[in-house]
């Protein structure tokens, strides 16, 4: 709520600036125009989610790595069968890192549907 208020007053405040006035006058409008600008903002997790969803539905066989397993990456080759669920964190030396949990059926290993973990960075 904060956000959207100082967001507001930042607009009406250009809005002086551009075409003279008072900021009360236009702080209607641009209350108007911040509530949706935060309505539209997409999360990260939402953008990771169609991020990977993109890449992954063109049908193809894609490598992923799956874990670093004892210095070793294990590399998984397979089609996307769904994503379950996307978390997020704040690091402070790389931004925001993405974890993106998803399952992957194996074409390889005809039962194998386990879950996988898929780490991004957003800055």
């Amino acid at each position: 709520m904060k956000n959207v208020m100082t967001r507001a007053w930042e607009i009406a405040k250009a809005g002086v600036k551009k075409f003279g006035g008072t900021a009360k006058m236009y702080f209607k409008e641009a209350l108007i125009i911040a509530w949706k600008e935060v309505k539209n903002t997409a999360t990260s997790s939402d953008k990771a989610r169609a991020m990977f969803m993109d890449i992954f539905s063109q049908g193809k066989n894609m490598e992923v790595v799956k874990e670093i397993e004892n210095g070793y990456e294990v590399i998984i080759k397979g089609k996307l069968h769904e994503i379950t669920y996307v978390t997020e964190t704040d690091n402070l030396a790389a931004g925001k890192r993405i974890n993106v949990y998803f399952r992957i059926v194996n074409t390889t290993v005809k039962a194998n549907n386990t879950l996988t973990r898929l780490i991004g960075v957003i800055q």
